[in-house]
């Protein structure tokens, strides 16, 4: 939450229209609710131990695909 908080006051203090995320999990979730409150895009930056972590329960698999479906643009290393 403190993320979020954070984030959201950045954007607005800055007139910011997109976001680029390098952690799909948990930063891709403050993206993903920013997308819904703000209408405002997102990428996401993956690197090899974010598809690893995800991948680790049912739930974070679930959770990233929808962050990733989300997403404006998935750009990978």
């Amino acid at each position: 939450m403190n993320l979020l908080y954070h984030t959201y006051k950045i954007i607005k203090q800055e007139n910011i229209e997109n976001v680029i995320v390098t952690h799909v999990l948990p930063c891709g979730t403050v993206a993903y609710l920013l997308k819904k409150i703000l209408k405002i895009d997102y990428f996401v930056s993956l690197h090899g131990l974010d598809i690893s972590n995800a991948a680790k329960t049912a739930k974070k698999r679930k959770l990233a695909k929808k962050l990733l479906r989300g997403a404006k643009a998935i750009i990978v290393n």
